[in-house]
Order: structure tokens, then sequence, then C-alpha cells
């Protein structure tokens, strides 16, 4: 079972790194009615939207829950907002894989800008490839009184 993980897990992340440069997304999205697509889309993005915005501190929370802008110093913010800037002129000019290639941007310029001394806005892997982690207390922890008392 894990070695079927160690296999399947990255095959799947890269079909799904793929999808967005190949016509198949398109053809899936097709086949649903107009009004899940819009829906999709527009829940999606807000998820995504305001995933991003907060993690990367571009949009904050103050003391009283009211939402404002991080800190236009920080270098983190200023990342942010640059590729906000980049997933908009890809769009503009079409780019396939346009959120994508931006997130890898991002996470590439991550590797070099400090947000402390010895620490980066992207920390690379301990490794590569590996196993996940999976705790023994809960792995294949199944009730089984209810069954077989």
């Amino acid at each position: 079972m894990i070695a079927d993980l160690a296999v399947t897990t990255p095959v799947g992340g890269i079909l799904f790194a793929c999808l967005p440069l190949s016509n198949v997304r398109q053809h899936i999205v097709r086949g649903f009615p107009a009004s899940t697509h819009i829906g999709l889309q527009v829940g999606v993005g807000l998820f995504i939207a305001d995933l991003g915005l907060r993690s990367g501190r571009l949009v904050v929370t103050d003391i009283d829950g009211d939402i404002a802008f991080g800190n236009l110093r920080s270098p983190v913010v200023v990342v942010i907002f640059l590729s906000l800037l980049l997933i908009a002129a890809l769009v503009a000019t079409r780019v396939r894989g346009a959120m994508l290639l931006s997130i890898m941007a991002v996470t590439v310029a991550g590797l070099f800008i400090q947000t402390a001394p010895g620490h980066f806005m992207t920390v690379p892997p301990a490794r590569v490839v590996a196993l996940p982690h999976i705790p023994t207390a809960y792995f294949i922890a199944f009730d089984t009184t209810v069954f077989f008392p």
C-alpha cells in the first residue's frame, strides 16, 4: 500500500500540474452545465484568493477583526502583490497556465527572499521524494466491536 502511494502521488501531481497546459481541462469543463461551471469558478477562485492573500499577508485581520492591507514594506507582501500583477499580465496575453507559472515564479523567488534572519519565504523540502508519514495509532484503526462483539 505504501509503495502504491509512493508511485501514485507524484504521478498524480505531475498530471495535475500538466492539466492547465493541455486542452483536456477545457473538454472536462465543457461537460458541466453553465451554472455549475460559473459556480465552480467563483467558489474556487474566492477560496484560492482568500487563502493566498491571507497566507501571503497581503490581507490581514487587525485586533478588532477588520480586514486591512498588510505591511507594504514587507518583502513577502511585495512579492505576493507582484505575483498578482504577473497573473493579470499572463492572463491578458493569453498564456496557458498563467496561475501555475506565477506560483512557480513566487516559489523560486521565495528561495532568495529573507523574511527574518536565517528564514526564507520558501522553505525547501528536506527530501525531494519521501513516503508520507502515517500515524501508527490511526493506521487501519477500525472499531470492529460493533460488528464482532
